[in-house]
């Protein structure tokens, strides 16, 4: 049952307000997800909660999605200001604002390498094979998801 406020249309539910109690880790966890992205925590928390309940509709994702996930990444500038960022780090000539913009960064590509790891962890399971075999297969080195 859907507590809260809900706006239907001709008896079915276009949109709803959902009421949500998070532990203190999992609301830290969602709001620096929400920073990383770019969005407020309610907009992050609707977009999660929806990928799970399509993801629970439609079944595990495939092959394909799985390889498509896995290929995700920053596009080139983006790589370009974090390295520029961690050259300044180790130059020790990192300002403040530059700081924690690559705390952002780093943050963002920790939460991509994670889901990255998530997907070929589905992927080995769907294809039968040990997880090391398949990063092989895919020419992955190990380093570059840890």
């Amino acid at each position: 049952m859907l507590t809260g406020n809900a706006i239907t249309l001709e008896g079915e539910i276009t949109s709803a307000t959902l009421e949500i109690n998070l532990s203190p880790e999992a609301a830290e966890q969602l709001h620096h997800l929400s920073k990383s992205r770019g969005t407020g925590d309610s907009e992050t928390a609707s977009l999660l909660l929806s990928d799970v309940l399509r993801a629970s509709v439609t079944g595990p994702p495939g092959e394909k999605e799985l390889l498509a996930n896995i290929a995700r990444g920053w596009e080139q500038p983006r790589w370009a200001r974090y390295h520029e960022l961690t050259g300044k780090r180790r130059s020790e000539t990192l300002s403040a604002v530059e700081y924690s913009e690559l705390a952002s960064l780093t943050e963002e590509r920790e939460i991509l390498n994670s889901e990255r790891l998530a997907n070929l962890i589905a992927l080995s399971e769907l294809r039968g094979v040990e997880l090391d075999d398949l990063m092989k297969q895919l020419d992955i080195p190990n380093s570059s998801i840890a």
